[in-house]
């Protein structure tokens, strides 16, 4: 029921399998890692304000660096304003905090 997703992992085939557009234009996430644009990605969250966030996955890493170590700043805002959500085939959901 939501109009967008927001995908945090390196996982990009999940914009399409879930058929919904990105909450932020930050579709690739690790593209991000400069701090200005970081900064950015952090302010689009804020406006868009995702519910749920695929946070983690055991699965595609781009080149072996976790995406909460690439992109630190928004890795922190993320679990400042998230929360564990659930499991499901060890993709990790986050739920924005009340």
């Amino acid at each position: 029921e939501d109009n967008c997703f927001q995908n945090f992992t390196d996982d990009l085939i999940l914009l399409y399998l879930i058929n919904k557009p990105s909450c932020t234009k930050f579709v690739a996430s690790w593209l991000a890692s400069p701090s200005y644009l970081q900064d950015e990605y952090i302010f689009s969250l804020k406006k868009s304000k995702p519910r749920y966030i695929v946070y983690d996955s055991i699965y595609f890493k781009v080149d072996g660096v976790s995406m909460s170590k690439r992109l630190e700043k928004v890795n922190e805002y993320i679990l400042e304003n998230y929360e564990f959500y659930q499991d499901i085939n060890s993709y990790k959901i986050l739920r924005i905090k009340n």
